[in-house]
């Protein structure tokens, strides 16, 4: 886990934030933040538990795990929204600051969890498959974001009660809101593909 200092450095200034705003204003509005920064981290601690043995029963228990959760990392960065509550507040510049940063870190979680899923679909000897494979990524965690924020779903809801939560998802597909779901949808995949190359260019180029 050394390689992920900085990461565990920005997540460690994330957590100091929201704590002496805690203590500042002795309230508890943004205490949430500790707990969707703990579920951003989970991908990337199934990921950092991989076998040398890649089609092994453990790593595809740990990829679809990974797969599940993924979105809690992206999901960070419609934390920004509770900033309304600060519009009129003379915390304003604080917490903007802080949400940011819990956005920063969403971002760069989710990219190096996109990166390392890339290391896998790398296996498919089918350069479209790895594709058609990276896209549906992409539109799994706008979708999953999409679930959390407006639907307020949790990644748990999918493993605790999967045939409820899959006649939730069948029902939302066809329901008067699909034209939305999918805009939603679309545009924070695109979204993330889009952080995923400039991440990906910015370290490519510093290599």
């Amino acid at each position: 886990m050394k390689k992920y200092k900085s990461l565990f450095l920005l997540s460690g200034f994330c957590i100091i934030l929201v704590a002496f705003r805690v203590i500042w204003q002795q309230h508890f509005i943004f205490s949430f933040l500790f707990w969707n920064l703990f579920l951003a981290w989970l991908p990337l601690l199934f990921l950092n538990n991989l076998s040398n043995e890649k089609w092994s029963l453990k790593n595809l228990i740990l990829i679809g795990l990974t797969l599940v959760f993924l979105p809690n990392s992206a999901y960070l960065i419609t934390d920004m929204v509770h900033l309304r509550h600060s519009l009129h507040s003379p915390t304003f510049w604080y917490d903007l600051v802080m949400l940011f940063s819990f956005s920063l870190a969403g971002c760069l979680i989710n990219f190096i969890v996109i990166n390392r899923l890339k290391l896998f679909l790398a296996n498919f000897p089918s350069r479209n498959i790895q594709i058609l494979a990276l896209s549906a990524i992409y539109l799994s965690v706008g979708y999953g974001i999409y679930l959390g924020r407006v639907e307020r779903y949790n990644s748990w809801d999918a493993l605790l009660h999967p045939l409820a939560f899959c006649s939730d998802m069948i029902h939302l597909i066809f329901s008067q809101d699909a034209f939305y779901i999918i805009g939603f949808t679309t545009l924070f995949a695109i979204f993330i593909a889009v952080l995923d190359y400039v991440f990906h260019s910015i370290s490519a180029n510093n290599e």
